[in-house]
């Protein structure tokens, strides 16, 4: 299910996640599994690597117990996580109506029965030449950071099939696929593959695109400071595939945010500018 004017939306009164209310749209609902459209910036679930940030979880959860409207509407209460997804991230946050559905989808996952699509841009480095790039480097948690290390030694086994998408000038856009979904694994396998987000200050050291870059005639604004084109990281969770506890296929979508398709419009109009 994409985005829709007419697709039903969880609200969220401030300060539940932030100074502002916000309006979520709600991507799936059906066989135990609901999934919200996450922006960047707020995480699915409490995560000790982003210590005090709001969660959807949480905030699904304390207006279920209050018996909302809006949710009882869509006959979601309890909520419990299926899998985490960082605050940087924006795409699809998956949760469970039950705790046998939690269950279910947890082991689907742990079993590398769901697919997971992202879509990232990245600034080109040293795979100018290649489309595909299949990186399987074993990954752990850092002994002290909130971040994931290469340990040949210690780390977990993990897969990302990264194939190019589209040339923009300096950048590329990027599909990633995964079979299971560790927090920042995605992050990590592309800096370590050369293909370095966009906006991503822990892996790759890219910072956000700003107009004033692509556009040689850029006149800066003498009243405002100019902002990026687009704030959060760019990497974007876009669909997720699995087998419902029906044993029915299923697919979930999740459009780019708008901003990041306006950093896009500008990349492929000024491509062929070289950034100053």
């Amino acid at each position: 299910m994409g985005n829709s004017l007419d697709q039903p939306h969880i609200g969220f009164p401030a300060p539940l996640l932030g100074q502002r209310p916000l309006r979520l749209p709600v991507l799936y609902r059906d066989g135990g599994l609901v999934a919200v459209d996450k922006p960047s910036g707020i995480l699915t679930c409490p995560h000790d690597w982003y210590p005090g940030q709001p969660s959807l979880l949480v905030g699904i959860n304390r207006q279920a117990r209050s018996e909302k409207p809006e949710l009882k509407r869509l006959g979601v209460g309890k909520t419990f996580p299926v899998l985490p997804l960082e605050a940087e991230v924006s795409g699809i946050a998956l949760f469970a109506t039950s705790s046998r559905s939690a269950d279910f989808f947890r082991n689907q996952h742990g079993s590398c029965g769901m697919r997971f699509t992202f879509l990232l841009l990245a600034r080109e480095s040293a795979n100018e030449g290649k489309e595909a790039i299949d990186c399987q480097l074993p990954l752990t948690r850092h002994s002290t950071k909130a971040r994931l290390v290469v340990s040949h030694r210690q780390g977990k086994r993990s897969r990302t099939e990264f194939s190019r998408m589209a040339r923009l000038g300096s950048f590329s856009m990027w599909k990633a696929v995964t079979n299971y979904y560790r927090v920042h694994m995605v992050r990590l396998h592309a800096a370590e593959s050369g293909l370095p987000i966009v906006g991503d200050s822990l892996y790759g050291q890219v910072p956000s695109i700003y107009l004033s870059q692509l556009k040689r005639d850029y006149r800066a604004s003498t009243r405002r400071k100019e902002q990026p084109l687009y704030r959060g990281l760019c990497l974007h969770m876009g669909t997720v595939s699995f087998t419902d506890e029906k044993g029915l296929s299923r697919v979930i979508e999740s459009n780019l945010p708008d901003s990041w398709q306006v950093l896009l419009k500008k990349l492929q109009l000024y491509s062929s500018a070289m950034l100053r």
